[in-house]
């Protein structure tokens, strides 16, 4: 930040144009693309297709989406998160009835659901039965657009390769029998 300023006081210095922050610059110039400019008019429409809400909650303090809609920067960034799909993949974090109806009051929310493959490892059969179970309702509840994160984890000493095909494979048939 100090030496932005210096910049800028520099710049004034000699007569020159002032520095711009770079929010200055796209309202005045727009943003040039290549061979195209735009002058943006008003928030910029995103998608974000895998973000996980719960510790995003938890790192943020927020209690709820309501209060990240609102987080700090949407104004100066002049975003619109239009399409999000708030991803859950440890059975222990998967909201209940309650918190998914709440969060389905903001439309751009939608939802994946799965058992990642961590949780594969260190769960005992009954849970994972269990973890399908609920799988099973989840999937069927509205605004929920896929099943993951699900997959193979190598990366911990401790892994049961074989355990993990299995239920990614008992994913994978979930995920085409409600498609």
């Amino acid at each position: 930040e100090n030496i932005l300023s210096k910049a800028k006081q520099t710049a004034i210095q000699k007569g020159k144009e002032e520095l711009k922050t770079f929010e200055e610059y796209k309202s005045a110039a727009g943003i040039p693309l290549g061979p195209l400019a735009i002058k943006l008019s008003g928030p910029i429409s995103i998608a974000d297709s895998h973000f996980h809400l719960d510790t995003l909650l938890v790192r943020t303090g927020c209690s709820g989406f309501h209060e990240l809609s609102d987080f700090g920067t949407r104004e100066y960034y002049k975003t619109c998160m239009m399409f999000m799909v708030a991803h859950f993949c440890f059975p222990s974090s998967w909201p209940n009835s309650s918190q998914r109806t709440e969060l389905r009051k903001t439309p751009s929310v939608h939802f994946s659901f799965g058992i990642h493959p961590r949780t594969v490892n260190s769960s005992s059969s009954s849970n994972l039965q269990r973890h399908m179970a609920d799988l099973e309702y989840l999937v069927k509840s509205s605004r929920t657009v896929a099943i993951g994160e699900c997959g193979l984890d190598t990366s911990d000493r401790n892994i049961n390769l074989s355990k993990q095909i299995e239920y990614l494979e008992k994913q994978l048939q979930l995920a085409v029998k409600n498609s």
